[in-house]
């Protein structure tokens, strides 16, 4: 009989190094894997037809934008002048083209933005949310099994369902997390590289476009920035000062997007609000609470609606906002 070698001290700090890996690894694995069974509908099934569309916005306002790019990339030139849509418009003055998005750029690169790749993405941006809430979780401590949950929870709430069809707010979304991480990290931690990174981060939550939701998500994270700072009682002066300059750093670096939108704000009128009867129109019954247990149900019953995933689900948000309250009640 062969008898197993004892292992030596540098094969158990081998296998100790490996489980060190695992246990980081594997969470994300099960994380990854979650979102892609929860949105298995999106991908193409074997007929080549997906079972739920993503349409309207997405179909009529952006993929002629990401196709168009893609067309320029392959040429190795810069999209600048759109002459398709509104018989020609300029790019550099909107910021829902996503064009600066780094996750839509090595996207539009390396396969390119078909009717069928535009579908095929949005799931790669739901698997970058949760990877980002996941993160964000975990920068608070949260226990892995519960950051794996909000991650998931991320994905499927009302705003990530609903506004499938609007890629810009979608891509703030799924940015938000790790901006926050990333400039939580920052004021924890004050360097160099830290705030390298808090500055990347910041610019890449800019570059999702859509104005009005950017500027609240600047407006809370500085303020939640400095209610941490509050918290932690460091001194107040250089964290927010490193903020204000992270803040600088990011406009700057986005100027050649954000100095063309501010120019044309003035010829912009969808920015006044709705009614309160508009407001009212669709309001929500009892009935979409069945979103909560699939929210590929929210409205499939209800409304007629049988292949559009849009405003699928409204209310998974209630799972994570009862969790809170218990969490503050204890």
């Amino acid at each position: 009989m062969v008898r197993a070698k004892p292992l030596r001290q540098d094969d158990g700090a081998i296998v100790e190094t490996f489980k060190g890996y695992l246990r980081k690894v594997l969470p994300v694995v099960v994380l990854l894997m979650a979102v892609l069974i929860i949105h298995r509908f999106i991908l193409l099934r074997m007929d080549g037809y997906p079972r739920y569309f993503v349409r309207w916005d997405a179909w009529l306002f952006m993929w002629p934008k990401l196709s168009f790019l893609t067309d320029c990339l392959r040429e190795w030139t810069w999209p600048r002048w759109d002459p398709y849509d509104f018989a020609g418009t300029p790019l550099f003055s909107n910021m829902q083209t996503l064009y600066y998005h780094p996750l839509v750029f090595i996207y539009a690169l390396v396969f390119g933005f078909s009717l069928q790749n535009l579908q095929i993405y949005l799931l790669v941006l739901y698997l970058f949310g949760a990877l980002n809430m996941y993160l964000l979780a975990r920068t608070f401590d949260v226990p892995v099994r519960l950051a794996i949950l909000f991650g998931v929870l991320y994905t499927v709430s009302g705003f990530a369902i609903g506004n499938a069809q609007h890629y810009p707010q979608l891509h703030l979304f799924m940015t938000e997390p790790l901006t926050l991480c990333l400039l939580l990290r920052y004021v924890k931690h004050r360097s160099i590289a830290n705030f390298s990174l808090a500055t990347a981060g910041t610019v890449v939550l800019i570059s999702g476009g859509y104005p009005s939701i950017l500027g609240h998500l600047l407006l809370f994270n500085f303020l939640f920035m400095l209610a941490m700072v509050a918290r932690t009682g460091q001194q107040r002066v250089k964290p927010i000062a490193g903020l204000a300059a992270v803040y600088a750093l990011a406009f700057i670096v986005m100027a050649p997007m954000l100095v063309p939108a501010l120019l044309s704000l003035p010829y912009i009128t969808r920015g006044d609000g709705v009614s309160y009867a508009t407001f009212t129109r669709h309001s929500l019954s009892p009935s979409y609470l069945v979103g909560l247990f699939n929210p590929f149900l929210g409205l499939m019953y209800f409304d007629g609606t049988t292949d559009d995933i849009s405003l699928r689900n409204c209310t998974i948000g209630l799972l994570p906002a009862c969790c809170l309250v218990y969490a503050l009640v204890r």
